[in-house]
């Protein structure tokens, strides 16, 4: 009689449909007016259509998210913001030559933004979202979704709709 060959069992894990267990109701979006709203919720409708990525996504072929728990995820309130301690500044230096172009450095209390003089002079702008869409709409608009678009995956369509100051 022959040697009966091992048996492999194999199982794949169920996955669950997070979409609608993130803690992120709509009614949680930022307020915003024109293109920006509508491009918010064209972002939030690609998020709660999108599946959540998976292995079998070349991008996400070695991160396995299926332990996310996405009902710990929210967004802080101010007061959890300011309780964050204060940038480092050893990351604020220079990685190159001895200042900056320009950099902006978020933290609870707000933006800082700051930006070279001879730039500044050239024309460019070097804002935040917020302040984008309070000064510069018509440029915000041109650029809304165009390095990274919000049908790319559920995460870029999360960050889309509720993109506030980065």
């Amino acid at each position: 009689m022959p040697p009966q060959a091992k048996k492999i069992v194999r199982t794949a894990r169920k996955r669950r449909d997070l979409s609608t267990e993130f803690a992120f109701p709509p009614q949680m979006l930022p307020a915003s007016r024109g293109a920006v709203q509508a491009y918010r919720q064209s972002a939030w409708e690609a998020f709660t259509a999108l599946p959540l990525p998976d292995t079998n996504e070349e991008a996400w072929r070695r991160t396995d998210i299926h332990h996310l728990d996405p009902a710990r995820f929210h967004i802080p309130a101010a007061e959890e913001s300011a309780a964050l301690p204060p940038v480092p500044p050893k990351l604020l230096a220079p990685l190159v030559d001895a200042a900056h172009g320009g950099q902006m450095v978020f933290t609870a209390a707000g933006v800082q933004t700051t930006l070279e003089a001879d730039i500044a002079a050239q024309g460019v702008v070097f804002t935040d979202f917020a302040s984008a869409e309070r000064t510069h709409p018509e440029i915000l608009q041109k650029i809304l979704g165009q390095v990274v678009r919000p049908d790319e995956g559920k995460f870029s369509a999360l960050a889309a709709a509720f993109a506030q100051q980065g």
